[in-house]
Order: C-alpha cells, then structure tokens, then sequence
C-alpha cells in the first residue's frame, strides 16, 4: 500500500531524476498534465518521502530524494506505466 506509483507520480520522478531541482511551473509545462492533478501527485510522492519541496524567492521549487530516485529502480515503481498494466512484476526480477 502506498509504494506503487501511478503514472504520473512515476513520470514526475523520473523527470526530476534527470533535471535536478525544478520549478513548479516547469514541470506542470514540461509534463504537459492538469495543474490539480500535478499538485496532488506532487503531495503524494512528499508523503511517501520521495521528493522535498521548498520555496526561494516566492516560488517553489521540488527535487528528487534518495528514496525517490531508489523507488524508480525497484520493478514494482513502475507497474503502472508498463504496457502489462495489472500484470504483477517477474518473481525472478532482481534489484542491481
């Protein structure tokens, strides 16, 4: 419970993963998705520890965590973004 991702959430990380620390506005133009929607995959994945949010100058900013980036190399992360959605992750996948 809670450590699956749905697709946003998995594309939000994954784009954090390569730019570093980036405004809000950019990731809402970069994702091209619905504003609320984004705000509230952003507040779920600081639930879980995934990302951290701060705030420079008026506007806020959000980067990636260790655990986020872990949680992106972890087979189950991704299940929701796979073509076998629904389908359970390989019994003989292993982390590297």
């Amino acid at each position: 419970m809670g450590q699956n991702m749905d697709d946003m959430e998995f594309r939000t990380l994954r784009y954090l993963s390569s730019s570093g620390t980036v405004h809000m506005r950019r990731l809402y133009r970069t994702l091209g998705v619905d504003l609320d929607a984004l705000k509230e995959a952003l507040s779920r994945l600081k639930e879980k520890g995934y990302l951290r949010e701060f705030s420079h100058g008026g506007f806020t900013f959000f980067s990636i965590t260790e655990k986020g980036a872990e949680a992106l190399t972890r087979p189950e992360s991704a299940t929701a973004s796979s073509e076998g959605e629904g389908e359970s992750p390989s019994k003989g996948s292993k982390k590297q």
